[in-house]
């Protein structure tokens, strides 16, 4: 035997009906905070904060990383092949 529930509710109803927070409020502060100080920061100063690996130095290592890790599936689907 198959039961099928459908329950047409808005995703503020489901969550009080699971009994889960209401957060909304941080999320507006949070947003708030974040806007603040994005509105201080320039684009370079964003992108090292969000990835700190773009570094000069870092970022060699993170194209070595990537152009072994191409190499090595293209090796590995070339040797495929052969048998």
């Amino acid at each position: 035997m198959k039961w099928t529930i459908e329950i047409d509710c808005t995703p503020e109803e489901a969550r009080r009906f699971m009994g889960m927070p209401d957060v909304s409020e941080l999320h507006k502060e949070m947003f708030a905070k974040m806007q603040e100080n994005f509105a201080n920061m320039d684009a370079e100063s964003m992108m090292k904060y969000w990835m700190p690996f773009m570094q000069s130095g870092n970022m060699d290592q993170m194209t070595d990383m990537w152009q072994k890790m191409m190499k090595a599936s293209f090796d590995f689907g070339s040797n495929s092949d052969k048998s």
